[in-house]
């Protein structure tokens, strides 16, 4: 089954919203008998001075940054993980993505088994492309305004032929792939056909491509579509 997806809508250090974004990660395990929170941070070495982890308390800091786990009751435990080591293909309960940007929120997205993930920005502008993206459930106040970005209908077939005849877990690799890719692209644009790199990502993603992929498609399309 597909994540359930869940925003915390934030801009900088808010403590309010980092206790929304665990406590909502705990409320999921409990209600769905889950045992594994996995926090998902920039970098470990940034990590201890954090705010996130004032909110933990310097116990758990000192467990996560060495990489133990932090019981958190009802058995529920805490890991911490950095994007490069998130792995596509393991298994995981909640997500709690904190701080990541839109790249590495590409990691996250793109694991295949997992149950929910929470996004909690540091900026606004990554959360609206999250929420734009994944039209996921808001924790807490909403007050983000996004629009979906449109692709005229010829762009879109032309993004779903390729995908049908490529392998979209792997994206445009091969160069045979890239030479379809470009003259797709090609053709729309003489047709007169344009789109933003951005719809073109979103409308991918959300039509089979490994989010990853999906903006390496995007990046290789705006050198033809705008």
């Amino acid at each position: 089954m597909p994540a359930s997806r869940f925003l915390v809508e934030n801009n900088g250090s808010t403590q309010s919203n980092i206790k929304a974004a665990f406590s909502e990660a705990y409320y999921i395990c409990k209600n769905e008998n889950l045992g594994r929170i996995t926090l998902v941070f920039p970098t470990k070495g940034s990590f201890s001075s954090s705010d996130i982890a004032a909110f933990l308390g310097k116990q758990a800091t000192a467990l996560l940054t060495k990489g133990q786990t932090v019981d958190l009751g009802e058995g529920i435990r805490l890991e911490l993980e950095i994007p490069k080591n998130i792995s596509t293909y393991e298994k995981y309960d909640v997500v709690i993505a904190a701080y990541l940007t839109s790249r590495d929120m590409d990691i996250v997205d793109g694991i295949r088994s997992v149950n929910s993930i929470i996004y909690l920005p540091w900026l606004e502008e990554d959360g609206k492309r999250w929420l734009s993206t994944w039209s996921p459930k808001t924790v807490g106040s909403s007050s983000w305004v996004v629009s979906k970005p449109l692709l005229p209908a010829p762009i879109e077939a032309g993004i779903v032929q390729l995908g049908r005849s490529i392998n979209m877990s792997t994206g445009l690799s091969h160069y045979s792939d890239k030479d379809m890719a470009k003259r797709i692209f090609s053709d729309l644009r003489k047709q007169g056909h344009t789109a933003t790199a951005e719809a073109i990502r979103q409308f991918a993603v959300n039509n089979g491509w490994e989010p990853k992929r999906a903006q390496e498609l995007a990046d290789f399309a705006e050198k033809y579509m705008v």
